[in-house]
């Protein structure tokens, strides 16, 4: 639910069975970027061949795209143009973003969009 709760989480696995391998570390990554992707109204996010797609709600929420979520989402893409790419197919609306090949890069552009002004 909350980072605090992840970190005692990861304190216990390394009491338990010492050092965290790097794997295990990115996927208790994930949840935060959960966490954060559910805040800003988005529906799922991919890591595939270095780049990060996330995926907006469809057509029939169009409240979604004159929230401030979406503005913060919309912010972000100006600050990053050479890496960040909106895009749609079939109906369906997504944000590319290119050089991305780790979940912690993944957290760490999530944390960024949240704590971006929305425009």
């Amino acid at each position: 639910e909350n980072e605090q709760q992840i970190e005692e989480f990861e304190a216990r696995l390394r009491d338990r069975f010492g050092e965290i391998p790097d794997m295990a570390k990115e996927l208790m990554r994930i949840v935060p970027v959960r966490r954060i992707a559910r805040t800003l109204g988005i529906e799922k996010i991919v890591l595939k061949g270095q780049q990060m797609y996330i995926y907006f709600v469809g057509e029939e929420n169009k409240a979604y795209y004159q929230s401030k979520a979406f503005g913060r989402l919309l912010n972000y893409v100006q600050q990053h143009p050479a890496r960040c790419i909106l895009r749609q197919v079939n109906d369906r609306r997504s944000i590319r973003i290119d050089k991305v090949t780790t979940v912690l890069q993944s957290l760490d552009i999530m944390r960024a969009i949240a704590a971006t002004d929305a425009i």
